[in-house]
């Protein structure tokens, strides 16, 4: 039978292996299509993941720039705002001397009275300074006030203040008005 089934085979019509030969190649082609078609898909996706990457790459790029930006940004204005506090440390000082030379029998009072009150030398040393610091603060605010509303330089300003608070002996109850906007 196996002899048979062989020969069988072999005695095929050229019609009938024409037919066999298509289906084999449409069965090969189908199978090459989608082949090509599985390729293709996957070069797309390729491409997009290369482009999304690309994009997420750009953003980082972009963002870690900005923040460069950002710290020297940052960095400059922390440069400016101690360079400012600075100077307006100097003010303050340069105001407490002047209190001190101007208004001593005053401040003296002020701190034989706060020591009275507290008792302990190194607290009112520290309020002391802290009330200084404060009435130094409100002269500094006088003068700011002044140079706003007179449109004048620092120096104006202070002289004028200097001028006023000479002129006037200022107790604790009184108030310095300079123009309705700065007190002291």
């Amino acid at each position: 039978m196996i002899k048979e089934e062989k020969k069988n085979k072999n005695n095929l019509t050229d019609d009938m292996f024409m037919d066999q030969c298509k289906k084999e190649n449409k069965k090969s082609f189908k199978e090459r299509q989608e082949l090509e078609r599985k390729e293709r898909e996957n070069k797309k996706k390729s491409e997009e993941n290369i482009k999304h990457r690309a994009k997420i790459l750009q953003a980082k790029k972009d963002k870690d720039e900005q923040e460069q930006k950002n710290m020297v940004q940052h960095k400059l204005e922390y440069d400016n705002y101690k360079k400012e506090e600075g100077e307006l440390n100097k003010r303050l000082e340069s105001h407490e001397a002047l209190m001190k030379v101007e208004n001593s029998e005053e401040l003296d009072t002020m701190y034989d009275q706060i020591m009275k009150e507290i008792k302990n030398k190194k607290l009112a040393n520290k309020t002391y300074k802290k009330q200084l610091k404060q009435k130094s603060m409100m002269i500094e605010v006088a003068i700011q006030g002044y140079m706003e509303q007179h449109d004048v330089l620092y120096e104006e300003a202070r002289d004028f203040i200097y001028g006023e608070l000479r002129k006037t002996h200022v107790s604790k109850s009184e108030q310095l008005m300079i123009d309705g906007t700065a007190k002291l």
